[in-house]
């Protein structure tokens, strides 16, 4: 390596070589790699905290006098119109409907043992997955029951 190599260079370039050294050495190799100033934490934080400030992006548009708030990912949040309730009835449907097509497209993918073993490998190290899931459909489910409530978002 040159001279001009920076630290986190030298520590990745190892990291590389790790697999031929023995388990000791890996162990210490890895924890250069992986240790609480490297630029990998540096990155994962940057990644939290756009997601952080992603997750409160909303956008709103009103068109024929119907108001719409869509979330970062795309998910309806509010609808302001006097048939709000069955517009949130028809979307819910839709979203209900369209899952089995998603769920036959991807079939034969999902079907496949590599897939399979990928998301047991990827479920298993993912225990929060679930949780945060299930706190995301709760979050939901409030929203929603609070949006039938007040359609006209009046006293929110």
């Amino acid at each position: 390596m040159s001279p001009d190599t920076s630290e986190d260079d030298r520590a990745a370039a190892a990291a590389v070589d790790a697999a031929s050294l023995s388990p000791n050495r890996r162990n210490e190799v890895w924890s250069n790699v992986s240790s609480p100033n490297s630029q990998f934490d540096e990155l994962g934080l940057k990644v939290q905290r756009a997601q952080y400030e992603v997750d409160k992006i909303r956008g709103t548009a009103t068109v024929g006098g119907i108001t719409v708030e869509v979330d970062a990912k795309n998910r309806l949040v509010a609808v302001d119109h006097p048939d709000a309730e069955s517009i949130l009835a028809a979307y819910e449907a839709a979203l209900r409907d369209k899952q089995p097509k998603v769920d036959e497209a991807m079939r034969d993918v999902l079907s496949d043992p590599h897939a399979q073993a990928v998301s047991t490998f990827l479920e298993t190290n993912d225990s929060g997955e679930e949780a945060r899931r299930r706190r995301i459909a709760k979050t939901d489910e409030r929203y929603f029951e609070k949006f039938r409530q007040d359609p006209l978002g009046r006293n929110r």
